[in-house]
Parts: structure tokens; C-alpha cells; sequence
């Protein structure tokens, strides 16, 4: 197998792993490892998972643990190479400071000799909750008050590290088989924010998330979001858990205008066993003012465990 060595150094925050930059090595020289190449003289690529906007995921093989992992690669093809750097290296610090078991977990970081970075993470065997509810449907309320119970644990964590993720959606949960239960991994902080940071990778008119899973607030601006859009974004993952769709339907530009503009339909007008009380719970997370919506992942879960336990 051809071999790549990782570079030395420490990464800010991170004790122990590289650091995640592009360096002085000009965009030119960078590419993407082939399979059966071995990075860091221990990480072993065997095939390329799949790839995204925020980077190419190879399954690997600890060469002396003979563990199996997952390596994120940031596509050196990026339009904005530098802002992508960024959020890709946000991605790998956010996600390194999480302890959850629903979060995935991330193991190293660190750039290959030209300069091109990664992340190694946790293998993951299962789907996503988008190819789950592609493939099931609507869920029976039990297993869809625990998958969005298991949510708020992780965004409780991210939360009270001040982190946003700012786009939670079905994409971006992973569901394992863990002795025959459903366990979901949030991924992909690659557009997080940090409150009170003082970070700025966005323009004053930009926002980030996908419009289906978008709060409100978060469509004017995206300094606007906080930890109550993640609420927002649970809400609708839990109503199109429960309906089998989002809460708002059509292009981009109409699901933004029904979100601004319109009301979030009453669940069980489609579908008519969801508890009244589940109803309420979503509906609740789904109030276009923050004011007025459930304020915390602690709450959202308190809310559910009073009312379904």
C-alpha cells in the first residue's frame, strides 16, 4: 500500500493531533488519497463511503488496532477553499469537544503532507433518519418521541457549550442498530456557531440550514439563530417523524414563505392517532416567535418524558 505521513504538531484546543491547516502548499498540489493508500503510517483506506459539500468519507482500517473508522476528507475542488477550510476545521474542533454517545465521535485531526485535512471519526453502521423514513414511513410514536429523546441529549451537551448546530435535519441524524435498538449519532457541525465566540464566517444577509428544517429567525440572518432554531429544527424532524412530511411543502422559496408567513399544520389533521399531547410538545417547538417556543433540549425532553412516561 502506498503510505502518507501525517504532519506533526499540536492542533490549538485539540492536545495530541494535528493541526488542521492548508498551510504555505498552494490549492494546485492537493488532492484526495486513493483507496489502498495509508495515511499517518496507521490509518488504512480501503473505500470511499460517500461524499457531500463538506467533504469525502473513506472507511479505514487501524493498521495496529485493526479497528474499523471513518476519514472525512475536505474536496480540495471547493470554490471557497479558505471559508470551507474554516468550517471544516470548526467541524472537527465542535465535534471533538462532545462526549455524548449521541454525537459522533471524533478521534483525530490532522493534514496530510500537502496540506489537505481530515477527520477521524467513529465507523458507523446503519443509515441516515432521511433513508429511514424513506424506507418506513411515518413512525409509531414510541420509536419516534425516543429517536427525538436521543436528539435532545446530544444538542443538550452541544448546547451548554454554547454550540448551535444550525442545521439539524434527518440527513444529518445517523440511526445505528445497538441490540436491536434504534441509537441516532448527530453529525456534520460543519456550519455550527459558537455564541459569544466572536466568529464571523458569514455575510450580515447570509443564513445556513436547509428550508424544510429552518427556524424562521434563522432564514432572515444567521446571526439571528441561537439554541432555540436547533428547537425549532427538532420540531419539524419530530413532525415529519411522526406525518411522514415536513411541516411546510414546495420550492425553497415557498417552504421560507410559508415559514415566515403561515401556520405549522395541527399533526394529527394527518394523522390522527398522535396524542394530543404530542401534538402540543411539537407545536410548541414550532412557534414562529422564540419567545414563545420551547427554550431549551432539556425542556423539549421534560416536556416529552412528563407527558408520554
Amino acid at each position: 500500500m502506498r503510505t502518507h505521513r501525517s504532519s506533526v504538531g499540536e492542533s490549538e484546543g485539540l492536545p495530541g493531533t494535528g493541526a488542521l491547516s492548508s498551510g504555505s502548499h498552494p490549492r494546485g498540489v492537493l488532492r484526495l488519497p486513493e483507496p489502498g493508500e495509508t495515511i499517518a503510517a496507521k490509518y488504512e483506506l480501503t473505500r470511499v463511503l460517500g461524499s457531500g459539500a463538506m467533504g469525502v468519507v473513506y472507511e479505514a482500517i487501524h493498521s495496529r488496532l485493526h479497528h474499523r473508522l471513518a476519514v472525512k476528507f475536505l474536496p480540495p475542488d471547493q470554490r471557497d477553499f479558505e471559508v470551507v477550510l474554516e468550517r471544516f476545521e470548526r467541524e472537527a474542533h465542535t465535534s471533538a469537544r462532545l462526549r455524548s454517545v449521541h454525537a459522533a465521535r471524533v478521534i483525530d485531526v490532522d493534514s496530510l503532507p500537502n496540506g489537505l485535512p481530515y477527520i477521524v471519526m467513529e465507523y458507523l453502521e446503519g443509515r441516515s433518519l432521511e433513508a429511514e423514513l424513506a424506507a418506513t414511513g411515518p413512525m409509531p410514536i414510541d420509536v419516534a418521541v425516543d429517536l427525538v429523546l436521543q436528539v435532545t441529549q446530544a444538542m443538550t451537551e452541544a448546547h451548554s457549550l454554547r454550540i448551535i448546530h444550525r442545521d439539524l435535519k434527518p440527513a444529518n441524524l445517523f440511526v445505528c442498530r445497538v441490540s436491536g435498538r434504534a441509537v441516532v449519532k448527530v453529525l456534520d457541525f460543519g456550519i455550527s456557531r459558537i455564541e459569544n465566540d466572536g466568529a464571523r464566517i458569514t455575510g450580515a444577509g447570509e443564513w445556513f440550514g436547509t428550508p424544510s428544517y429552518a427556524a424562521p429567525e434563522q432564514m432572515q440572518a444567521a446571526a439571528n439563530g441561537d439554541a432555540r432554531s436547533d428547537i425549532w429544527s427538532l420540531g419539524a424532524i419530530f413532525f415529519e417523524l411522526l406525518t411522514g412530511r415536513p411541516p411546510f411543502l414546495g420550492t425553497a422559496v415557498q417552504v421560507i414563505g410559508q415559514a415566515l408567513t403561515s401556520a405549522v399544520p395541527w399533526p394529527p389533521s394527518l394523522r390522527s392517532d398522535i396524542p394530543a399531547a404530542v401534538a402540543r410538545i411539537i407545536m410548541k417547538a414550532l412557534e414562529r416567535d422564540p419567545e414563545k417556543r420551547i427554550q431549551s433540549m432539556r425542556e423539549l425532553a421534560d416536556e416529552l418524558e412528563r407527558r408520554i412516561g
